[in-house]
Parts: structure tokens; C-alpha cells; sequence
């Protein structure tokens, strides 16, 4: 999945080829149930993707990862409770096409919340871009292994109950 190409997958491609020089290894970016198909049809051996229901396929899952789902807002948004944010700021939404996008929508229902949506992205690392900018605010996964750059955002535990989203491997049982 996307978020994995600029944080965890450049470490872990790193390792691998250091220890595997010969392995051959073509990267392919997508949301998790594409890249499922992907390797339901053996045109990948394997994956990353997120939040995969393992009862539904003949697929060995493989999580490795947790990640909280949280509340990002501009360092300059001095609240904290997530009711008045978001009548404060518009809520740039996770596209709910990802995996994690429907996870994160389901986090909000739970959580009873009202949102003004003004933006639809589907790149974690554009929706940390367009809350950086003071934007809006948005929900995210909080990334254990975040990308190298200069955007900062304030990060908040959010919803009573808390939600995380999985990273796992992929592959065919017979894989």
C-alpha cells in the first residue's frame, strides 16, 4: 500500500537486497484490495496491504504491523477535543476506495462525529501535506515508520475506543 513506499518498504528493500542480491524485485503501489486480486491471479507472489479479513480467501495473511488511528491537526489548532475540531476546521478525508479509508470512516461513525469533508485523498503523505498547510484536519493512521520530510502536524489520540490498522503480508497458500 502507498504509505509503506516512503517509510517502512525503503528500509526493508535495503535489507533484502543486501542479503538477497540476486533476488529479482519489481515494486507495484495500489490500494489493498487491488493488489489482493493482484496476487489472487499470481501476477504478484506477494504484498503488503492493510486490514485483510483472512476468512475470506484461500490467502495466507501475514500481519506484522499496528498502527493507532489518529487525529492529525495543524501545529497551530491549540484544541483538543475531536467534537470541536471538527466544527472548527474541514475534515480532509481518507479515500474510503483504501482499506484503511473505510476503517478510519468507521472510526468516525463509532465515534458519533459530524464532519464538513473538503477533501477526498487517497496519499497519507498529502493529507499530512494539506494539514501541515493549516488546510484542515484529518484522520490517519499514525505511521510507526513515517516518512523523511519537513511536515509537521500535531498528532491526538482519537475516539474512545481505539482503532488501529494492520500491515500484513500477502501471499497464496501454496505461495
Amino acid at each position: 500500500v502507498g504509505s509503506t513506499l516512503t517509510g517502512l518498504l525503503p528500509s526493508a528493500l535495503t535489507t533484502i537486497r543486501a542479503r538477497h542480491p540476486g533476488l529479482h524485485i519489481e515494486v507495484v503501489s495500489g490500494f489493498s484490495d487491488e493488489l489482493l486480486h493482484q496476487v489472487e491471479r499470481r501476477r504478484l507472489d506477494a504484498a503488503i496491504i492493510s486490514d485483510y479479513d483472512s476468512s475470506l480467501r484461500d490467502i495466507h495473511w501475514r500481519p506484522f504491523l499496528r498502527e493507532r488511528i489518529v487525529m492529525v491537526t495543524p501545529q497551530s489548532a491549540r484544541e483538543t477535543d475531536a467534537r470541536r475540531l471538527m466544527l472548527t476546521y474541514p475534515y480532509i478525508r481518507y479515500s474510503p476506495s483504501a482499506a484503511v479509508g473505510r476503517l478510519i470512516d468507521e472510526a468516525i461513525k463509532d465515534a458519533k462525529l459530524e464532519i464538513r469533508e473538503t477533501m477526498r485523498l487517497d496519499w497519507l503523505e498529502a493529507i499530512e501535506a494539506m494539514v501541515h498547510h493549516g488546510l484542515g484536519i484529518s484522520i490517519i493512521p499514525e505511521r510507526r515508520f513515517p516518512a523523511r520530510n519537513d511536515l509537521r502536524v500535531r498528532t491526538l489520540p482519537f475516539g474512545n475506543v481505539p482503532f488501529y490498522r494492520t500491515l500484513g503480508l500477502v501471499e497464496p497458500l501454496d505461495g
